[in-house]
């Protein structure tokens, strides 16, 4: 039995799992003071979980840590959770599940040898889920959209980015 109750949930977990375990995304998060090193040939990152989950990468919007300078961070949330619509004909059988992954990088440590952290971060989280098949959903998990945050503070950058998903809705207990 899983111990996580309901798709969405399963989700977010699923998909920070998947970004946390990656090799890029956590030497992108974990390495934040080597703008002079190529982030590929620093040392891979042992126990990546235990190093950022709730440090670095929170399940929720509202952050529980204050962001430092010199920091990079991630949030993963629900976004959005219906039936399936098409041709306004909705789904009993069918939902959609969108999930927003938001990354936020001080000036401090934007920089580095492999371009702007937090544009390098996002563009490996999107490649993950072109690649990634299935994550308990129906067909592929799909980019809705990438785009720049702009309710930031004035020494911070950031970007939204909107996944979606299909499951089924026995799916979700």
């Amino acid at each position: 039995m899983d111990i996580l109750y309901g798709f969405p949930n399963k989700l977010i977990h699923n998909i920070g799992t998947k970004i946390m375990l990656d090799n890029v995304v956590n030497r992108f998060l974990v390495y934040k003071d080597n703008e002079d090193d190529n982030i590929f040939d620093l040392p891979e990152v042992d126990n990546p979980i235990a190093l950022l989950k709730d440090k670095k990468v929170f399940y929720g919007r509202r952050v529980a840590t204050v962001l430092k300078e010199a920091d990079i961070s991630m949030y993963i949330t629900l976004y959005d959770y219906r039936p399936y619509v098409k041709r306004y004909d909705k789904s009993r059988l069918i939902t959609t599940t969108k999930i927003e992954i938001g990354i936020v990088c001080h000036d401090n440590c934007r920089n580095s040898l492999n371009g702007l952290r937090e544009i390098a971060v996002g563009s490996r989280i999107i490649d993950i889920f072109k690649e990634e098949q299935n994550l308990g959903t129906i067909g592929r998990i799909e980019l809705e959209s990438f785009k720049a945050l702009y309710n930031m503070p004035v020494d911070y950058h950031g970007f939204q980015i909107i996944l979606s998903a299909e499951s089924e809705v026995s799916n979700n207990v």
